[in-house]
């Protein structure tokens, strides 16, 4: 249920292991003239355009036990946290194990997605649901 978090491991061809941990949101991805155009998201990209609030991950949710996998990752943001406009989020991946010593425990910007202007109450409870899909 919501408040569990389990550690889903992967690995890049050289056996570099890493988990996705935590999430961001930002005031970028989306027209500041049109805010509910989006921004296309740039690969190159290694931080959101403008993060205003980061923590770790509510909850893992494994949709298929075989492949295709999909996994979706609960991000929940408390109240008074990022009043702002949010129109970007990010998962954050930490390497765990890498056959380059100094890299672990390296934070990583893994996934993001950009979206229209999305405005919060300062008494609101956001959650955010993003949902990946492996082949």
């Amino acid at each position: 249920g919501i408040g569990t978090v389990s550690i889903n491991g992967y690995h890049f061809p050289d056996g570099t292991l890493y988990a996705v941990t935590e999430f961001a949101v930002g005031v970028g991805g989306y027209d500041p003239t049109a805010p509910g155009t989006v921004v296309a998201v740039n690969p190159a990209d290694v931080a959101l355009a403008t993060e205003i609030w980061r923590g770790p991950l509510t909850h893992v949710q494994y949709q298929a036990p075989t492949p295709p996998w999909s996994v979706q990752y609960w991000c929940r943001l408390p109240q008074s946290q990022a009043v702002q406009g949010i129109g970007e989020v990010g998962l954050y991946a930490e390497i765990l194990w890498s056959p380059f010593p100094w890299e672990i425990g390296t934070t990583f910007l893994w996934a993001v997605q950009h979206m229209p202007l999305q405005t919060r109450h300062a008494n609101a409870v956001g959650l955010f649901v993003l949902q990946v899909d492996y082949p």
